[in-house]
């Protein structure tokens, strides 16, 4: 069997794989405006949340496998390459709103780290292209959800 040649067709599934990991952040903010008691917001928030520190661990992952392995991390670097992650975990032992706006803030973070490695060439720009793209729609279901949260 053939491995990818590094062209559309690893292009065309890793945007369905992104857009399929999208998929949970979508549901997690639309489902709750569909529940008439405010009460039922509480479990899509706790899953949003805990989706959401999974899903930038995954991120961070991918990044540090990325910087190590052709050594694209600054002295120092490593550290901030981990914050998201641990902003994402640290977002599950607080209450839900400052919970909340933690991890969206660390979907913010990563992703102009991600503008940032691009621009400087480190990583290659459709693997910028795709993460802008799965960030905002990560970020914006959680405003969503932050929205549905208030009212």
């Amino acid at each position: 069997m053939a491995g990818y040649a590094h062209g559309a067709r690893l292009q065309k599934d890793a945007a369905l794989l992104g857009w399929a990991g999208a998929l949970p952040f979508i549901l997690f903010a639309i489902t709750p405006w569909l529940a008439l008691p405010a009460l039922a917001v509480l479990p899509f928030l706790t899953g949003a949340v805990a989706y959401g520190a999974m899903i930038l661990s995954f991120q961070v992952g991918i990044r540090f496998a990325a910087g190590m392995g052709e050594d694209r991390l600054r002295p120092g670097e490593i550290f901030i390459t981990v914050l998201p992650a641990l902003a994402g975990w640290t977002a599950l032992a607080l209450p839900p709103l400052p919970g909340l706006g933690l991890l969206i803030a660390a979907f913010l973070l990563d992703g102009q780290r991600e503008v940032v490695a691009v621009e400087q060439g480190r990583v290659p720009s459709r693997f910028g292209k795709i993460r802008m793209l799965l960030t905002a729609a990560a970020v914006v279901s959680l405003l969503a959800l932050l929205l549905r949260l208030l009212i």
